[in-house]
């Protein structure tokens, strides 16, 4: 447990500062943005967007580095690293939980412009408290799993 604990702080810390003297908070969040664009255009949302805003008749919901997702997915991909496992199977969920969870934060992010076309009043619940909770709940089902078959593939 140790070990683990070490190895999980010490890959945040890295990853951390890979945040911060690279752009790639910048691009994930831009991904972010394209992907939100498409999926809302997909479900013939009315909205017009200007860079990172998409600007509804009745609000505005920014895009921010905040809501790209890469924060909780790095910390995500950190656990996987330190978890004693099979190093095949470290690259397989990590890859895995990167793309699954980009989804899943899309959806999310979808869901909220959906909700701000008629439902204003719902918007801070669901992003403030629903949304993320639903989000912890999955990465904490997907962390188990994982978890399972890195215990199964050690035997």
């Amino acid at each position: 447990m140790k070990k683990f604990l070490f190895s999980f702080v010490a890959l945040l810390f890295l990853t951390y500062l890979l945040l911060e003297v690279t752009p790639i908070l910048f691009y994930s969040t831009a991904l972010a943005v394209e992907s939100t664009k498409y999926s809302i255009s997909l479900l013939n949302i009315p909205v017009s967007v200007s860079e990172n805003a998409f600007i509804f008749p009745n609000a505005t919901m920014l895009v921010t580095s905040e809501c790209n997702g890469l924060k909780p997915i790095l910390l995500f991909i950190s656990a996987i690293i330190a978890y004693p496992a099979k190093v095949t199977l470290k690259i397989s969920w990590t890859v895995f939980s990167i793309l699954f969870l980009q989804l899943i934060n899309i959806i999310r992010i979808t869901f909220l412009a959906w909700l701000l076309q008629d439902n204003v009043i719902w918007f801070d619940l669901f992003h403030d408290i629903v949304t993320p909770a639903i989000l912890l709940m999955v990465s904490v089902s997907i962390f188990h799993t994982y978890t399972t078959l890195a215990n199964d593939s050690l035997k």
